[in-house]
């Protein structure tokens, strides 16, 4: 992994490399991928109760990622922005989104991004558990006044948002992939761990 990123970085025109974990093992290579080039990081996280995190990933590893996140948070001049990806849905984690916002309040290099759930081959789709992100923006708004981030990247495939309080250091984003796409500025590419090349999470 460390030298796939290494030989990524030595193309002068790709100006962001990120990975996207389970954080299981993330200590062992936090600070050789940062040494490679590596400069994004987002981590999965779809629930803060351990019962419910070992049903959702069917591994018993939760105090072991949420160490893993702390160990990433706490090397901001390697990653001066950690994201938390977690994929909302109905009926298994939306009775959580303001816990996922808390998190945000003191820790100005986290940012935690709301995906909505996507039809995968290998995921089961159900669309009882898609859940989209103006009810995500209705539960969070009962309890935050938030306000919309203007975006200075065309790219970004991320709708950012913060607390308007000063006490929120964080910001908080949603991936709108089914009920707004941005297929048209979305410029990734993503190899995958067997070693597939794709332009989008879909195909």
């Amino acid at each position: 992994m460390v030298d796939i990123v290494r030989g990524i970085r030595s193309y002068p025109s790709i100006k962001t490399i990120g990975i996207t974990t389970n954080g299981v093992i993330l200590h062992r290579l936090l600070e050789p991928l940062a040494k490679a080039g590596l400069n994004s990081l987002n981590i999965s996280l779809d629930s803060l109760i351990k019962e419910k995190f070992d049903f959702i990933t069917r591994r018993t590893a939760f105090a072991r990622v949420l160490t893993n996140i702390r160990l990433a948070l706490d090397m901001p001049n390697f990653y001066p922005l950690v994201k938390i990806n977690c994929v909302v849905m109905q009926g298994i984690n939306t009775d959580e989104l303001n816990d996922f916002v808390e998190l945000t309040r003191h820790q100005s290099n986290l940012a935690v991004r709301f995906i909505e759930y996507m039809p995968f081959d290998d995921n089961k789709w159900s669309e009882k558990k898609y859940f989209p992100y103006e009810e995500m923006l209705k539960i969070i708004k009962q309890k935050y006044n938030l306000e919309k981030i203007i975006q200075d990247d065309k790219n970004d495939t991320t709708k950012w948002y913060r607390v308007k309080d000063h006490s929120y250091q964080g910001k908080i984003g949603f991936i709108t992939s089914m009920s707004e796409h941005f297929c048209s500025t979305c410029n990734r590419i993503r190899i995958t761990a067997n070693g597939q090349l794709k332009v989008s999470s879909f195909y």
